[in-house]
């Protein structure tokens, strides 16, 4: 099992951590959301087992889900791709993939991100 870091705990990521729970596919879960309210209410769901802050999660975890908007996704990937070891994978939820795949196509840690 994994430590998964998900950023944004809105709906599909509280799905996304339903479902690591329940198949029991994540050993830890770090939750990273801009709004408290947000984030409080994913720790009274359990749905992750610490609120970190974007840094801590990604040093963390073993895999890094993006489950922000598309835009928020695209800020954050060169972001996240900088501070990622070669052992650790990104993967995102967003429905539109080209500027994502042009953002990591430019990186030296392209190969670490797994568009989903």
């Amino acid at each position: 099992m994994k430590k998964v870091c998900i950023i944004g705990l809105g709906l599909i990521g509280g799905s996304l951590a339903i479902e690591l729970r329940t198949n029991m596919m994540a050993s830890t879960i770090y939750g990273v959301d801009s709004n408290p309210e947000h984030a409080n209410t994913a720790m009274q769901l359990q749905l992750a087992d610490h609120i970190s802050t974007l840094d801590e999660g990604i040093t963390e975890s073993d895999l890094i889900i993006l489950a922000t908007p598309v835009d928020v996704s695209c800020r954050l990937l060169p972001y996240i791709l900088d501070r990622i070891t070669p052992i650790q994978t990104v993967t995102d939820v967003g429905s539109i993939k080209g500027d994502l795949l042009d953002i990591a196509e430019k990186h030296p840690m392209r190969s670490r991100y797994v568009a989903a």
